[in-house]
């Protein structure tokens, strides 16, 4: 992946993704019994939230993948990155921002949260399949496997990261000091989103017979 910059780049979006949910899934649950009496059963259904707008998100995305254009894409995945930022602005809400924290503040969050992963995710995984086919990856299940082991990884690092980061977090700063780091997460991965977007826009069309189209899997089988 990294003879495709592009993809490589995507990649680092998607690991950024994944930091900012898995935040919130590891110390939202202590958050909510400090702050609230209620069951665990009615934590489970808080935490329901964010995996039906995450659900609904990435539908939708899917859905409308082949039927508008690639610049339509990027604003999604620009959306969901906002929408991610907007999640974490509120879901504690940060400690500079003078709003008493509710539980109906949370779930708003928690379903901003899901929409945001779905459609940045979402389409960034449409984008990482546009990205290695214009590198020369052929459509197969090889290369299919390679791109998909490839954004597997990014999500388990994104995982790892941001798991280990937000305990740390929890323990030294509490949770809505701590919801700055997903928060700058977000914001980091926005700016990586235009950024990516500028540069697609800018670059020219490659023609089907230039040496950049060779199949990148075609040639390591030939060593």
């Amino acid at each position: 992946m990294v003879r495709i910059p592009a993809v490589l780049w995507l990649g680092v979006c998607t690991f950024f993704i994944y930091i900012c949910l898995t935040f919130v899934l590891t110390v939202l649950e202590p958050y909510l019994t400090q702050l609230f009496i209620m069951s665990h059963a009615i934590i489970g259904l808080i935490f329901l939230v964010p995996a039906a707008t995450f659900l609904l998100s990435a539908s939708i995305a899917g859905i409308l993948d082949k039927r508008i254009s690639r610049k339509a894409i990027l604003i999604f995945t620009l959306a969901g990155g906002i929408l991610l930022a907007l999640a974490y602005f509120f879901v504690g809400p940060v400690y500079f921002v003078n709003v008493p924290p509710s539980l109906a503040l949370i779930c708003v969050s928690l379903a901003l949260l899901g929409l945001g992963v779905g459609f940045s995710y979402g389409t960034i995984c449409s984008l990482i399949f546009d990205e290695a086919r214009r590198a020369g990856f052929t459509n197969n299940e090889a290369a299919s496997a390679v791109l998909s082991a490839f954004m597997m990884s990014s999500i388990a690092i994104g995982n790892i990261v941001g798991a280990a980061v937000a305990g740390i977090l929890w323990d030294q700063v509490g949770f809505r000091m701590g919801t700055v780091l997903p928060l700058v997460t977000a914001l980091v991965l926005i700016l990586c989103i235009l950024a990516f977007g500028t540069w697609r826009i800018l670059q020219k069309p490659i023609p089907d017979d230039d040496e950049e189209r060779k199949p990148i899997l075609e040639e390591h089988k030939r060593r």
